[in-house]
C-alpha cells in the first residue's frame, strides 16, 4: 500500500562471510518469539533483502543450503543454540537467511533469539470500527510485533473475519504491511483477504492525472457510484479520511466524497 496504511484488526486470539566467520556474541540479540513456524506466504519476490540480523539455531540444528533454490542441504549442519550473523533474507515461499557466500538456512530451522535490528515501522495508524479482514484460505500466523521475524504459536483459521485496530508499514522481509488485532497480535497483510480499513487521515493532496483532465468523485469506497463531480488535474484538496480495500486506497474529501488515491500527490 502506498501511503494508505491503516492498522490492525482485533481479535480475541489473540555473517558468516564464510564458515570461518565468528558466531555472534550472545548479548547481541534478544528473544522475539516463542515457537518457530515456517509459512509460505502469498508475496514471493525471490529477491534478497539486505538486512543484517543475528539468528539462533533451533533445537534440531539448522542444515545449510548452497542456495534458496537447492533441493537438498549441504553436508554442513549448524549446532542447536548457536548464533550466527546473517547478511540478508529472501522469501520464495520459504523465508531464508543468508549467512554469506553459498550458505543459507531456513527460518523454520531457527529458534528463540533471532532478531533483526534494521526492521523498522515507518508508519502506524489507528482505524475505526468498520475495519475488518478475512483470513486467507492458507490460514494466518500471529506475530507479537510487526518487526518480529518469527511468529508465535497462535494461528487464525482460514475464512474467519476479524476487526482491525491498527495498520502499520514496515521494511520487514515477511511483509511490508501489517494489521493489529488487539494487544501484541499482528498479522502480515499477505495472509489476509477482503481487507477493509478506514482511518482519520487529514492531509492535502493534489490531483495527479492527465493534463486537461480530472478524476471522478465517488459516493463511497465500497460499491460507490460517481457523484457527477470531477476534480481537475493540478487542483489541491484537503482529505479527512483514508480507506484501504484489498490494497486499493481511497481518500475522503468530506461527506460522501471519495477519490482514488492512485491519482493524487501528497502536499508536503
Amino acid at each position: 500500500m502506498k501511503k494508505t496504511s491503516i492498522i490492525m484488526f482485533g481479535a480475541a486470539v489473540l555473517g558468516l562471510a564464510a564458515f570461518g566467520a565468528q558466531q555472534a556474541p550472545a548479548n547481541t540479540a534478544a528473544a522475539t518469539s516463542n515457537t518457530v513456524t515456517q509459512k509460505s506466504i502469498d508475496s514471493r519476490n525471490n529477491t534478497e533483502v539486505l538486512i543484517k540480523s543475528v539468528v539462533t539455531v533451533g533445537n534440531n540444528g539448522a542444515p545449510v543450503y548452497a542456495s534458496p533454490t537447492a533441493a537438498k542441504p549441504t553436508a554442513r549442519t549448524l549446532d542447536a543454540g548457536t548464533r550466527w550473523n546473517s547478511v540478508g533474507q529472501l522469501n520464495n515461499g520459504i523465508l531464508w537467511y543468508h549467512l554469506g557466500g553459498n550458505q543459507w538456512v531456513r527460518g523454520i530451522d531457527l529458534g528463540q533469539g533471532s532478531t533483526t535490528s534494521a526492521i523498522k515501522v515507518s508508519s502506524s495508524e489507528t482505524v475505526n470500527g468498520k475495519s475488518t479482514a478475512t483470513v486467507a484460505k492458507s490460514g494466518a500466523h500471529i506475530y507479537a510485533a510487526p518487526t518480529d521475524l518469527q511468529p508465535t504459536n497462535k494461528t487464525l483459521k482460514a475464512g474467519t473475519t476479524w476487526r482491525i485496530f491498527t495498520y502499520a508499514e514496515t521494511n520487514s522481509p515477511i511483509a511490508n504491511n501489517w494489521v493489529n488485532l488487539g494487544g501484541n497480535q499482528w498479522v502480515p497483510e499477505t495472509e489476509l483477504t477482503n481487507f477493509t480499513a478506514e482511518t482519520n487521515h487529514t492531509n492535502k493532496v493534489t490531483i495527479n492525472y492527465k493534463p486537461g483532465y480530472g478524476i471522478a468523485v465517488w459516493s463511497n469506497y465500497i460499491n460507490g457510484k460517481p457523484t457527477g463531480k470531477t476534480l481537475k488535474t493540478g487542483t489541491t484538496w484537503k482529505s479527512f479520511k483514508m480507506a484501504v480495500v484489498n490494497n486499493h486506497s481511497w481518500l475522503n474529501l468530506g461527506g460522501n466524497q471519495w477519490i482514488d488515491a492512485n491519482y493524487v500527490k501528497y502536499v508536503k
